[in-house]
C-alpha cells in the first residue's frame, strides 16, 4: 500500500482519498508559481488542519506545507476582535447583556420586564442563527442587504402573539445586519496582503462565508487566484460487515458500546472513535471507559454548566436567597475544598445531623444552628465567614461588582487555590473577563489559603474593562438577574479539557469524521429519538422567511445529516447500536439505520452511500456466574451491649419486631430525615404540642382567663410558634384551614374538663424510672409526658398523650390494655414505687374533625391503667433480662410493620427465601 494512504506513526491505513485533491492543489501552485506559505487552504471545521498538514506530508515530503485554516483560525492569525458594546458577538454572556439591552429600548404596550425577560433568549437564539449568513457578506454591502431583506420581511407588523414575534425577528435581523465579526478582516487588505491565492476544501455542508471568500477573491484578482479542490473521497478499500448491537436501555447501551471499543483497542484498531449525538449515553460510556483507565478526547466539549466551578457558583447564588433552604446551603458548603479537612468535615457531619434532628429547614435557621455549634475556621467562627461568603450575593450590584465578588468568592473560599489550572474554572474566569493570567500570577505569589472576604487589593485589577451595552436595569443587578445571566453563560459555554498522552479515543460529531484516519468507528444511539430522518432546526424562522434570508432549509439540513449517516456507514470497521426502550419509554429503530441495514438504495439518496452486508453483533462483555445463596433471617444478640435505657417507642419496636430494637436501639442507627419534605402530621404534632405546652404555662401564670382571652392567646402562640419553627405561611396553609375548628374544639372541651375539677400542672415534662428485678436493677425506662392534669377533690393525676390521628385509630389503642405500651410507659413513670396512688391516663384526640355529633376534641381514657401497667412493666424487665443473657433478636419479617420499616434494608427481608 502506497505511503500516502498508510499512517506510518499507528500503522494503520488511511481511510481517505487526498490524491486527488493535493494533487489538484499542488498542480495550482506550479502554475502559479507560488510557494506553498504564500497560499492559504480553507477547510472545513478546525480538526480537518492536522490531518490535512499530515496528509500533505506523506504526498509531498520535500515540499514546504500549505496554509490550512478554517476561516476563524485565519482570522485570529490575522489579529484579535474585540466587539462593539452592542455587537452580535457569539458569546452567551455579551449577548445576553445586549439582548436586554435593546428590548429595554423598545416601549410598546405590554412589553413589562418579565416580557422582556421571556423574549431575550428568542432574540438571542435568532440573531445568532443569522450572523453565519451575515458574516458572509462584505461589510460594505450589508447595509443594502438589509434594506431588501426588510422590504422583503416586512417584519414588525402584526397582531397577537405574532406581533412579539414579528418584533423579534425585526429587531433580530437589524442586530446581526449591523454588527461587526470576528471574520470580518478577512475582507480587508491585511487578509488579501497575508496571501496570494485562496483555496477551499468542501465538507459535507457549503460553508457560506467560504464561497462568498471565493467569490471576492475572484472578483478582486481574477479567477487564477482562486480553487474549488474536489471533495475527499473514501478510499476503496474491503469493508467488513458492519455489525449492529441491540440493548435493553442506556445502561445496557453504554456498557455494549463500552465492551466494542475495549475489543478494538486489543485489536489494535487505534484509535477508536465514538458518535457523540446522545450526550448523556456518551457520558456513561466515558465514566465505564475512564474506569478501565483508557484515555479518551472529547471534541464536541462539555458545557461549562456540568463543570464542578458552575455546580459551586450556582450553590451559592441558591444558598444566598432571603427564601434559601438548609439544602441549598449544605450544597454550598460541601462544594468548598475546605470540607476535604478531616476534622472540619466531622465537626459538620455532626451540624447536619442536627439540622435533620431538629428539621432546621430555612438556611437562617442552618446557621443560627451552625453559629452555637462554635466550629473555627483559624480563629474566627465559621458560621461569621460563611454569612461574609453569602452576603456578597445578597444586595445589587453593578455588573463589575458582581464579578469582583465573584472573583472574591473563588479566591477566598480557597477554591482557585485547589481548582488552579482547571480547563472549566479558567473558562469561566475567561467567560466574566477576568485575567486568568493576573490570578495565576498572583496564587503563585500566595501559594497558602486565607480564608477570607475580602478581595485582595492586588487582584482588584483582574477584572478587565468590559465594553458591552448594559440595559438601565441592568446598571444595578439583582441576584436574580445576575444568577439569570451567569447560567445563560454557563449553559451556552463549553471548554475541552486539554488531553495529554497517547490518543485512543476520541468522541467526535458524525459530520467530523470527514478526512480522519480512525481504526473503528462505533455509533451508539442510533434510536429513532436521538437520530430522526427529518432535521429541522429552524427556530423563530418561518420556511418563506428562511429561504429569503438564505439560512439552511430544513431539507438541506436533513440531506447534511443523511450524507454525514452515509459517510460513516462507509467506515471499514463500524459497530452501531441502539436500544430498544429508554425509562419507561418504548424506542424505535433509527430510520436510516434500518434503510441501510435493508440495503434500499432508493431512499439513502446520498453521494456517499455504499451498499455494505450489515450483521447481528456478538456480545463481547464477559459475564460472571454467581452462585445464589438465600439471605438467612438475621438473629443478632446484644447481652452486653443491651441498651440501658428504653422509651415506650423503643420498647413497642421490640415488641412488632426484635431485629429491629436491634437496628434502632442497639446499633443506634435511625433514618436521616429529609430537610426538603412537605410538612407533614407529624410536623404539625409537634408544633400544636409546643402551642398548647406555652398556652397552659402562660395561662396558668394569669390570674384569670375568659373564652376570648383564651382564643386570643393561643392564636398568638400559633403564630408565634410557627414563626419560630421556621414554617412558611405557604406550606402551612394546610393546617392553618383547620385551626379554627381545632382550636374552638379544644378550648370548648377544656372548658367542660376545667368544669369538672381538673387543673393543669405540667407540660413536655421529661421523666425516667429505675426498674428492678428483685434488688438488681434491670433497665431505666425513659419519656416526656405530653401533660399532666390533677383533680382538684381527689389530687389523682391525669396523664395526657396528645394526639393527632383519626379518633377511630385513637379508641383502637386503649382496646388491649395489655397492648397500649405508651400510656403504660407514662403512668409507670408518674408512680412512685413506694406510693400506689392510682393514676388515670388517656389520650386527648385533637384531630379538628367532629364525628356523628362528637367534639373536634375527645378524651379516650384507658380505663385499666394500673393493671396494664403492671403487665406491661414485668414484660418489659423479662424482655430486657433475657436479651441481657443472649436471646436473639430474630427479624420476624410478617405484618404491617414491615411495611414501613427502617431497618429492612438491614433485615433482607426481600432476599429471603421461602424455606429459610
Amino acid at each position: 500500500m502506497s505511503d500516502l494512504f498508510t499512517d506510518k506513526n499507528t500503522q494503520q491505513p488511511r481511510l481517505w482519498l487526498w490524491d486527488k485533491p493535493l494533487g489538484e492543489l499542488d498542480a495550482w501552485m506550479r502554475t502559479g508559481r507560488w510557494q506553498p506559505s504564500e497560499v492559504v487552504v480553507l477547510v472545513p471545521f478546525a480538526q480537518l488542519m492536522n490531518g490535512a498538514k499530515q496528509a500533505w506530508a506523506h504526498a509531498y515530503p520535500t515540499s514546504f506545507v500549505p496554509r490550512f485554516e478554517t476561516t476563524r483560525n485565519w482570522a485570529n492569525r490575522l489579529g484579535s476582535f474585540t466587539p462593539a458594546p452592542d455587537d452580535l458577538s457569539m458569546d452567551a454572556v455579551h449577548d445576553a447583556a445586549v439582548s436586554a439591552a435593546l428590548l429595554a429600548s423598545i416601549a410598546l404596550p405590554g412589553l413589562d420586564q418579565q416580557w422582556r425577560h421571556t423574549l431575550a433568549p428568542q432574540l438571542v437564539g435568532a440573531a445568532q442563527s443569522l450572523g453565519g449568513v451575515v458574516s458572509a457578506i462584505e461589510p460594505c454591502k450589508r447595509g443594502a442587504w438589509l434594506e431588501r431583506m426588510q422590504a422583503a420581511l416586512a417584519l414588525g407588523t402584526g397582531d397577537g402573539f405574532n406581533k412579539w414575534e414579528s418584533l423579534l425577528a425585526a429587531m433580530a435581523l437589524n442586530w446581526a445586519a449591523t454588527s461587526s465579526y470576528a471574520t470580518d478582516v478577512l475582507w480587508e487588505l491585511d487578509a488579501q496582503r497575508s496571501c496570494v491565492a485562496l483555496a477551499v476544501l468542501p465538507g459535507l455542508q457549503a460553508d457560506s462565508l467560504s464561497q462568498a471568500l471565493v467569490t471576492h477573491w475572484r472578483d478582486q484578482f481574477g479567477a487564477h487566484t482562486v480553487l474549488e479542490l474536489s471533495p475527499l473521497s473514501p478510499a476503496n478499500g474491503v469493508v467488513e460487515a458492519a455489525y449492529i448491537f441491540t440493548a435493553d436501555n442506556a445502561q445496557d447501551e453504554a456498557s455494549q458500546a463500552a465492551a466494542c471499543v475495549l475489543a478494538h483497542l486489543q485489536a489494535g484498531r487505534v484509535p477508536v472513535a465514538i458518535v457523540a449525538q446522545d450526550r448523556l449515553l456518551t457520558k456513561r460510556i466515558h465514566a465505564l471507559l475512564q474506569t478501565a483507565g483508557v484515555d479518551w478526547r472529547d471534541e464536541t466539549g462539555w458545557m461549562l454548566s456540568t463543570a464542578p466551578v458552575a455546580a459551586m457558583l450556582m450553590a451559592w447564588l441558591q444558598a444566598s436567597r432571603d427564601n434559601a433552604s438548609s439544602n441549598q446551603l449544605l450544597d454550598f458548603i460541601k462544594m468548598l475544598p475546605l470540607t476535604l479537612d478531616p476534622k472540619l468535615q466531622a465537626q459538620l457531619t455532626s451540624w447536619e445531623h442536627q439540622l435533620r434532628n431538629q428539621q432546621l429547614r430555612s438556611a437562617t435557621q442552618a446557621l443560627q444552628a451552625l453559629a452555637r455549634c462554635g466550629i473555627l475556621l483559624g480563629s474566627t467562627n465559621f458560621a461569621d465567614v460563611l454569612a461574609s461568603w453569602l452576603s456578597l450575593a445578597q444586595t445589587t450590584r453593578t455588573p463589575t461588582a458582581w464579578r469582583e465578588a465573584m472573583l472574591q468568592l473563588l479566591v477566598g473560599t480557597g477554591w482557585m487555590h485547589q481548582w488552579n489550572g482547571d480547563d472549566a474554572t479558567q473558562q469561566v474566569l475567561r467567560m466574566m473577563r477576568l485575567d486568568a493570567d493576573l490570578i495565576d500570577l498572583w496564587l503563585s505569589a500566595n501559594p497558602d489559603v486565607q480564608f477570607n472576604s475580602a478581595l485582595p487589593s492586588d487582584l482588584v485589577t483582574a477584572c478587565q474593562p468590559w465594553s458591552v451595552a448594559f440595559a438601565p436595569t441592568w446598571q444595578r443587578m439583582s441576584v436574580q438577574t445576575f444568577t439569570t445571566w451567569l447560567r445563560v453563560g454557563l449553559e451556552g459555554g463549553s471548554y475541552k479539557p486539554d488531553y495529554v498522552g497517547r490518543l485512543e479515543v476520541s468522541a467526535l460529531p458524525m459530520a467530523q469524521l470527514l478526512g480522519r484516519d480512525v481504526g473503528a468507528v462505533v455509533v451508539a444511539g442510533c434510536d429513532a429519538t436521538h437520530m430522526p430522518a427529518y432535521v429541522n432546526n429552524i427556530g423563530l424562522w418561518t420556511p418563506p422567511q428562511i429561504e429569503v434570508l438564505g439560512l439552511a432549509m430544513p431539507v438541506a439540513q436533513t440531506q447534511a445529516a443523511l450524507d454525514a449517516w452515509c459517510m460513516v456507514t462507509g467506515m471499514p470497521v463500524l459497530d452501531v447500536l441502539w436500544r430498544q426502550a429508554d425509562g419507561d419509554q418504548s424506542l424505535q429503530i433509527a430510520p436510516w439505520l434500518a434503510l441501510s441495514q435493508a440495503q434500499d438504495t432508493l431512499h439513502m439518496s446520498s453521494p456517499w452511500y455504499q451498499l455494505r452486508s450489515w450483521h447481528a453483533g456478538t456480545d463481547t462483555r464477559i459475564g460472571t456466574l454467581q452462585t445464589c445463596r438465600a439471605t438467612p433471617k438475621p438473629q443478632p444478640t446484644l447481652q452486653a451491649h443491651t441498651p440501658s435505657r428504653v422509651s415506650a417507642s423503643a420498647y413497642q419496636a421490640l415488641r412488632d419486631c426484635p431485629y429491629k430494637f436491634f437496628a434502632m436501639q442497639g446499633m443506634r442507627l435511625w433514618e436521616s430525615a429529609e430537610l426538603d419534605e412537605a410538612l407533614g402530621p407529624r410536623d404539625m404534632g409537634n408544633w400544636l404540642h409546643t402551642v398548647l405546652q406555652l398556652f397552659h404555662e402562660q395561662r396558668q401564670n394569669n390570674s384569670g382567663s375568659d373564652s376570648r382571652a383564651d382564643s386570643d392567646l393561643i392564636d398568638q402562640l400559633a403564630l408565634q410558634v410557627r414563626h419560630d419553627m421556621g414554617f412558611e405561611a405557604a406550606e402551612f396553609m394546610p393546617f392553618d384551614g383547620n385551626w379554627v375548628q381545632l382550636r374552638d374544639g379544644y378550648l370548648a372541651w377544656l372548658s367542660q374538663h376545667e368544669a369538672q375539677g381538673y387543673v393543669f400542672v405540667q407540660a413536655e415534662q421529661p421523666k425516667e424510672r429505675v426498674l428492678h428485678n428483685g434488688h438488681s436493677p434491670v433497665v431505666t425506662i425513659t419519656g416526656t409526658i405530653d401533660r399532666v392534669d390533677r383533680h382538684g377533690l381527689s389530687d389523682e393525676p391525669l396523664v395526657l398523650d396528645y394526639k393527632t390521628e383519626r379518633l377511630s385509630k385513637t379508641i383502637k389503642r386503649v382496646t388491649e390494655p395489655l397492648e397500649d405500651t405508651q400510656l403504660a410507659f407514662y403512668a409507670a413513670l408518674m408512680q412512685d414505687p413506694l406510693n400506689t396512688q392510682a393514676i388515670q391516663t388517656a389520650y386527648l384526640n385533637i384531630s379538628g374533625q367532629e364525628i356523628r355529633g362528637k367534639g373536634a376534641t375527645q378524651l379516650v381514657l384507658q380505663e385499666h391503667t394500673m393493671a396494664g401497667t403492671d403487665e406491661v412493666l414485668a414484660g418489659v424487665i423479662n424482655d430486657i433480662t433475657r436479651l441481657q443473657q443472649g436471646h436473639a433478636l430474630a427479624a420476624l419479617g410478617d405484618g404491617a410493620v414491615c411495611n414501613h420499616c427502617a431497618a429492612r434494608g438491614l433485615c433482607r427481608k426481600d432476599f429471603w427465601t421461602q424455606d429459610v
